[in-house]
C-alpha cells in the first residue's frame, strides 16, 4: 500500500469554538459586474464570484503586475474533482497535472484554524506542487463547498471534529478516496496532542504516517457581543455563568 499523508498536531490547549453548522457566504455583495467585485471576479445574481478560482498564488501575482505581459510565474492552479459539482466547471484551471500524483483529499476538523490550514495545503499542492487537491467536508460527497476554489466563496465547516475514520478509509482504498462512496482523507491538518496519540497508534497497523508538531498554540476563551455584556455585567466575568 501508499503512504497516505501525515497526520500534525497542534498544541495540548485546543481551540474551543461554538459554530453555527449552516455555511456563511463570504462574497461581496454587487449590482453590477463592475461595482465592487475586486479583480478576477464577476457579479452575477447579487454576489462576486470568486476572485482566486484559477489560484491564489496567480491572481495575486496578476494583481501586482506580473510580467506586464498579462504573465506571471505561477500558472493557473491543477483541477480537481469537485470543479465540475454544483455546477461548476474547469474552465479555469489546468486539467491535466504535470505531476503524475493521485488527487490528495484533505479532512479538515470543524474549526477555524484547521480550515485555515486545509486551505494553505490545498493552495500549495494544487499551485506550487501540481497536484489535484480536494477537501472532505465529511459525507462523502463531492462539491465545491468547502473548497478554496468554491466558486460562490462559501464558507463552510466540515461536519467531523477528528476525521480518524477517514484516515483508515483512505488507508482501505490504498490511498485512492476516488475508489470509496464514503467520507475520505489523505491528510488530516491538525489535533490536539491527546487524538495524535490515537493517530500515533494507527500508523503502527497503518501507511499513515506519524503526527508532527505544526506549532500551533491554542488558546481557550470565551466572548459575548458588547450589548449584551452592558445589559448582563456578571458574563464578563466566568464566574458569573456558573
Amino acid at each position: 500500500m501508499k503512504i497516505l499523508g501525515s497526520s500534525i498536531s497542534a498544541s495540548a490547549i485546543t481551540i474551543l469554538l461554538i459554530l453555527v453548522p449552516l455555511p456563511s457566504n463570504a462574497s461581496i455583495a454587487c449590482s453590477s459586474p463592475h461595482d465592487q467585485c475586486p479583480v478576477g471576479s464577476l457579479c452575477g445574481d447579487g454576489r462576486c464570484s470568486n476572485p482566486f478560482v484559477k489560484g491564489c498564488l496567480h491572481t495575486m501575482a496578476a494583481r501586482k503586475g506580473g510580467h506586464g505581459d498579462g504573465t506571471t510565474i505561477f500558472k493557473p492552479r491543477v483541477c480537481n474533482s469537485d470543479d465540475h459539482a454544483d455546477g461548476g466547471s474547469s474552465d479555469n484551471c489546468v486539467k491535466k497535472a504535470e505531476f503524475p500524483y493521485k488527487e490528495v483529499r484533505i479532512s479538515p476538523a470543524n474549526w477555524d484554524s484547521s480550515v485555515m490550514q486545509g486551505f494553505v495545503y490545498q493552495i500549495l499542492l494544487s499551485e506550487v506542487f501540481r497536484v489535484p487537491t480536494t477537501i472532505e467536508m465529511g459525507d462523502g460527497k463531492r462539491q465545491q463547498e468547502g473548497s478554496f476554489y468554491d466558486t460562490e466563496s462559501r464558507h463552510a465547516y466540515p461536519r467531523q471534529s477528528y476525521p480518524l475514520e477517514q484516515l483508515i478509509e483512505a488507508d482501505r482504498v490504498d490511498g485512492d478516496c476516488s475508489l470509496s462512496d464514503k467520507p475520505c482523507g489523505l491528510l488530516f491538518p491538525e489535533a490536539t496532542w491527546e487524538k495524535a496519540e490515537q493517530i500515533s497508534i494507527l500508523d503502527k497497523n497503518m501507511n499513515i504516517l506519524p503526527p508532527e508538531s505544526n506549532g500551533v498554540i491554542g488558546e481557550i476563551g470565551f466572548f459575548i457581543p458588547a450589548h449584551t455584556a452592558k445589559k448582563n455585567v456578571e458574563f464578563l466575568s466566568f464566574y458569573g455563568l456558573s
